[in-house]
């Protein structure tokens, strides 16, 4: 979409350090360790005998029903099976699948293997493929078979999944491999994939695993399809104050055409800036459109800060929308709002200043201020800085405004000395 940019990354700033997390991190459980690893955890007490249990129900660990693991997986388990290949484990594949340990090697393996191990492997695990989709170790396997398998193979793995998509893009496991499917596989398989999304988009992009699989599919899908973008019109006030919402529509607007999401962006202006921008999690929406939207909305959505840059200032969740504004909006906007700045009284000016969140305002006006309003916001600093060293939260000012005396004297040592 014309106007808009994926995001790669940004500094740890005073906007990014109160944004919310990102994707979820795999617990640590859930990482196979290697057999010398798990000998060197059991040993420190760190782990437990038993496996952690998968949310599929009646699946659950060894202690509450998992069945009991079988001799050769215990001799591999017990550093009795040295050089093990995939072809001496034939008939075991799906049990080493669901093991910690059986899964890991199972991988490595396969990523070394020849074509012929790897269609040995496939067709043992294929059978079982559904089941080993949501099984806390399985599912890197089956992710495995999706990455190195060939284009009939990753058919044969989407066809154990359809009809079953949606329910396992809702699984803490089944939506690793629903994403991985996305990355793998072509466009006329996508479409099988997108298809199953048709009327449940919306509880997707609410839930904790589901919004995953729906930005995945906004990476990997091009064209987006319209029955997915359709989904959102009437839904984008909800979805932007929902904590998983959020992220999906800023993914939306990256990788959407702009015929695609003039609706939607048109969508949002029509919401109150209390709705938007004084959310805890809408205000990220806002924040997108500022830094990355076309010259017209970015203008838009920053204008509603004029007479409010005070108020918005002081609030936790809008201030970091006036400081992207104050760094990204269109310069003639961006000069209104730091004159307002300017033009406070001394009573204004200390609430910004003592305020815990408006202080970064304040700086991030000098950071973008052309050079005679940086003086003039620089010089008020320094008139009051007696009272602003009193302040808690007007500290960071003083830092940097020493640092910033401190600067000026040592280029004017210099100058002085040649």
């Amino acid at each position: 979409m014309a106007g808009f940019q994926n995001i790669l990354g940004a500094p740890l700033t005073s906007v990014t350090a109160r944004m919310p997390t990102g994707l979820e991190l795999e617990p640590l459980w859930a990482r196979p360790l290697g057999l010398a690893g798990l000998q060197t955890a059991q040993a420190a007490g760190l782990l437990t005998a038993g496996q952690p249990q998968s949310s599929r129900r009646g699946h659950s660990s060894r202690a509450g029903g998992r069945p009991a693991r079988g001799r050769f997986l215990e001799e591999f388990r017990n550093n009795q099976l040295p050089g093990l290949q995939i072809r001496d484990a034939a008939g075991h594949l799906v049990e080493f699948s669901q093991d910690q340990h059986g899964s890991r090697w199972l991988q490595q393996r396969l990523e070394h293997a020849t074509d012929e191990e790897r269609r040995l492997a496939f067709d043992e695990i294929a059978p079982h493929a559904f089941t080993l989709m949501d099984d806390v170790f399985g599912n890197y396997v089956i992710q495995k078979l999706f990455e190195l398998g060939t284009p009939e193979q990753r058919a044969t793995l989407l066809q154990r999944m359809q009809g079953h998509i949606v329910e396992m893009s809702v699984q803490m496991y089944g939506c690793r491999v629903v994403q991985k499917a996305l990355e793998t596989l072509d466009h006329s398989q996508l479409s099988k994939v997108t298809r199953e999304f048709d009327g449940h988009v919306v509880r997707l992009c609410r839930d904790q695993n589901g919004n995953h699989v729906i930005q995945k599919c906004f990476e990997a899908v091009n064209p987006i399809p319209e029955l997915m973008v359709r989904a959102f019109r009437g839904h984008m006030g909800t979805l932007s104050a929902n904590a998983y919402g959020c992220r999906v529509i800023q993914r939306l607007l990256e990788h959407a055409a702009e015929e695609q999401t003039r609706p939607l962006v048109d969508e949002l202006h029509s919401l109150s800036s209390e709705r938007l921008l004084y959310d805890q999690y809408a205000n990220y929406v806002a924040q997108h459109i500022v830094q990355f939207g076309a010259e017209p909305d970015r203008r838009r959505m920053a204008e509603r800060l004029r007479g409010r840059v005070l108020h918005g200032s002081r609030n936790k969740y809008c201030s970091p929308f006036v400081e992207k504004c104050l760094q990204f909006a269109p310069a003639d906007t961006r000069q209104q709002l730091i004159e307002e700045v300017l033009a406070f009284t001394d009573q204004e000016f200390f609430e910004m200043c003592q305020d815990q969140y408006g202080n970064y305002v304040y700086w991030r006006a000098v950071e973008n201020a052309g050079r005679e309003d940086f003086s003039r916001l620089t010089s008020r600093l320094m008139q009051h800085l007696t009272e602003l060293k009193r302040m808690q939260y007007a500290k960071h000012l003083v830092k940097k405004i020493e640092e910033l005396e401190h600067s000026d004297r040592g280029s004017k040592g210099q100058t002085a000395g040649r």
